[in-house]
This record gives structure tokens, C-alpha cells and sequence, in this order.
């Protein structure tokens, strides 16, 4: 996976390798390993993104972290204030309530 890093390592661009076959390809989507944590900011219209978790969902275990806290001090391309974001994202806590 090639991984390019923008924004003072706060942006981060993952560029999936495929391994093509008689059969189609192979392309590892998701690596433990590599991510601990994550966010997405889509920078063209009608992006897709698409990722895998390891256990099933559980409510009790759901936070939304709350990107523009400025503990977190992220230097984004755009202003918060033009993002658009849901209502759980919006509504998420501080880094410090973690």
C-alpha cells in the first residue's frame, strides 16, 4: 500500500496496490497493523469510501470523536465551517472526554 502523508502528517492518502491475475485482482483494503485510528476527508465530489471493521457494532462501544476540537490542533485544506458533516459527527466529543 503506498501511503502518502499531506498537512503535517494529519492528512493521509492511501493508495491500495492491486496484484492483477488471469482471475482479476487482489487488493488488501484493510491492515490492522498500519491504522489505529482514522478519519476521511473527501476532497472531490462523489467520493466513495469504502472500509472493513473487526468485530460486529456495538452501540455501547460507538464515539464519535469531534474532528474540530482544537486539542487535536488538524490543519485541514478547508474551513470547518464549510465541511459537510452528519449529525452524529457534528455532535461528537472532545478528544479530552475520551
Amino acid at each position: 500500500m503506498e501511503i502518502q502523508n499531506f498537512f503535517h502528517d494529519e492528512v493521509i492518502l492511501l493508495t491500495p496496490k492491486q496484484t492483477h491475475d488471469s482471475r482479476g485482482f487482489f487488493s488488501e483494503t484493510y491492515n490492522l497493523g498500519l491504522f489505529q485510528r482514522h478519519g476521511f476527508l473527501a476532497m472531490e465530489a462523489n467520493t466513495e469510501i469504502a472500509y472493513k471493521v473487526c468485530r460486529y457494532y456495538s452501540l455501547e462501544h460507538d464515539v464519535s470523536l469531534l474532528a474540530s476540537s482544537k486539542e487535536l490542533n488538524l490543519e485541514l485544506p478547508i474551513p470547518w465551517e464549510t465541511m459537510h458533516l452528519s449529525e452524529k459527527d457534528q455532535s461528537g466529543i472532545s478528544i479530552l472526554e475520551i
